[in-house]
Order: C-alpha cells, then sequence, then structure tokens
C-alpha cells in the first residue's frame, strides 16, 4: 500500500499526465488511485486520448499542447 500513488502524493505537488491508451499503467488503474487524491488541490490530472506509454510528446497533435502543461505547471510550483 505504501506504493500506491495515493499514498504517496498526497503532498508533494503532482502534475498526472497520462493517454487512455497507455498498456503499461492502464487509464482505469489511474483512474482508480486518481479517485483517491483527487480532491487534494496539488493533484493536477491530463488525459490524452492517444499515445502509449511515455510516448504521449511524440504524437504530433499534442506536442504543443502537452509543453503549455507541463511549461505551467512548473511555474506554478
Amino acid at each position: 500500500d505504501k506504493l500506491r500513488l495515493s499514498y504517496l502524493l498526497k503532498r508533494v505537488p503532482t502534475l498526472i499526465i497520462q493517454t487512455k491508451n497507455d498498456k503499461a499503467t492502464t487509464y482505469g488503474m489511474l483512474m482508480e488511485e486518481y479517485n483517491e487524491i483527487s480532491q487534494n488541490k496539488n493533484i493536477q490530472l491530463k488525459v490524452f486520448e492517444k499515445g502509449s506509454h511515455t510516448r504521449i510528446y511524440a504524437e504530433p497533435e499534442y506536442t504543443e499542447e502537452y509543453t503549455e502543461i507541463v511549461g505551467r505547471f512548473l511555474k506554478e510550483n
């Protein structure tokens, strides 16, 4: 249980970037964890429709949005 996302990220500003097609960390697995931490204001979630695990940035249609989301998160935190 101490390796669960909900346990580890309660006090750390966190940006979670996920794709619905991720086979390594499934969308369902993420949402189960996210439901436990979503009430924390320091947790942000962005879900993309396409892309594989760690490859969302490489999707040409997402590169700009991905960069903006990460940049904004880093500036705010």
